[in-house]
């Protein structure tokens, strides 16, 4: 395979237009106009320089520059263009050059191609060239990215690895560079002032490429580049998280804020149902029906099948029935009232006052012969409320079971 064709096609494919590679390095003119200034007839070297996008741009702004590459398709293309290009290793190219011979030497996507050794030497022949308070470019893809650490960087097969941004910049300053800084770039500039980010803009949204800037001594203008960077913005992996975390935050204090209103809301009327339900407890309806409420209950629990399973169902209501009516008995209070409803039956009324007898609840005088009361089909029970009826049928089946 003829690896310099491949690698042309792969650059026009994966790397973008001419145009949008020009339009992203542009944000370098106002520091080139700045060195342009300091040395009106400075040279740049650019190392790496493929399809000649940077150096079009240079002639564009009145700098000489030329560019060295190994690729001879992109040379080619170089020369087609006008541009001053020289098929070299940048490393061996370089090192032939004088010192101090440079304003700028720049590699745009340089770095990761090569070995960290090679890299080293580079940066030292690079500060060797350089005119003083000249400059080193060398921008790389943005590992801080998690989408092009994990994935976009890989796409390029030549590539060896990943550079973090602190490690470049130490590796500038440790050759002898007497500052270094990083200029995040190309991110998506609504992510900064976008009201709402997303997970996947925290994964993808940091900054894909980013440069370390780093100048040699006398530090000419020292402000100049601090103010240019600071200029530029960018966003950082912890930027972003920072972002998004800002934001969840409000979210949730918004969404905890309503919930509180709610559960204040809920607690009131619960307070409000609390109060209406003491009243009814504390009222004296409620405690003169608390017994018949009671064994109600219990022959419900009998007749609904809580009870079924047991064996000799009968005994079971021998207890609710004696307890029900011992707690009649011993309040005079009540037993009052339900005597009078119960002696409109007198047949349930003499089955009560027997069985309560025989229980040893009630003392039965010997002199007094068995009245024997008609039955409530006798008397008819029309004249009673449903509720009512419910009650007499249900205490009818509990006093048969009883009896049995």
């Amino acid at each position: 395979m003829n690896r310099d064709l491949f690698y042309r096609f792969f650059e026009d494919k994966f790397r973008g237009s001419r145009d949008t590679i020009k339009f992203r390095l542009e944000i370098y003119e106002p520091l080139l106009q700045q060195l342009k200034s300091i040395y009106p007839s400075g040279e740049v070297l650019d190392l790496g320089c493929g399809r000649g996008e940077w150096l079009e741009l240079l002639r564009d702004w009145g700098i000489k520059a030329k560019g060295v590459d190994i690729n001879e398709e992109m040379v080619n293309e170089c020369l087609g263009r006008g541009l001053n290009a020289h098929i070299a290793d940048a490393v061996s190219y370089l090192s032939a050059e004088e010192d101090e011979k440079f304003v700028a030497v720049t590699g745009f996507h340089l770095a990761e191609h090569i070995e960290f050794s090679q890299l080293t030497e580079l940066a030292r022949e690079a500060l060797r060239t350089l005119k003083p308070s000249g400059v080193m470019i060398l921008e790389t893809p943005n590992p801080e990215n998690i989408l092009v650490g994990i994935s976009g960087f890989y796409i390029d097969p030549y590539h060896i690895r990943p550079l973090p941004s602190q490690l470049l910049k130490f590796l500038l300053e440790y050759i002898g560079f007497a500052r270094a800084e990083i200029l995040h770039l190309n991110e998506d500039s609504c992510l900064r002032n976008r009201e709402q980010i997303s997970l996947i803009d925290v994964l993808s949204g940091a900054s894909p490429d980013y440069a370390v800037i780093a100048q040699k001594e006398p530090l000419i203008d020292a402000g100049f580049i601090e103010s240019y960077i600071s200029s530029k913005g960018g966003l950082s992996l912890l930027q972003l998280a920072e972002i998004y975390e800002n934001q969840r935050s409000r979210i949730l204090e918004r969404k905890n804020e309503e919930l509180l209103a709610a559960q204040n809301r809920i607690e009131a009327e619960i307070g409000t149902l609390q109060e209406q339900l003491a009243a009814i407890y504390a009222s004296r309806s409620w405690k003169l029906t608390a017994p018949l409420r009671w064994c109600y209950d219990q022959a419900g629990n009998l007749f609904h099948g809580a009870l079924a399973p047991m064996r000799n169902g009968h005994l079971v209501l021998h207890r609710p029935l004696h307890l029900g009516m011992l707690q009649i008995l011993e309040r005079p209070s009540l037993a009052e009232p339900l005597r009078r409803l119960i002696a409109r039956f007198p047949w349930l009324h003499e089955r009560l006052r027997a069985w309560a007898i025989r229980r040893g609840l009630l003392f039965s005088i010997a002199s007094e012969a068995p009245v024997d009361y008609p039955w409530p089909e006798e008397i008819g029970t029309g004249h009673l409320s449903a509720h009512a009826r419910r009650i007499y049928a249900d205490l009818k089946r509990a006093l048969d079971a009883a009896d049995h």
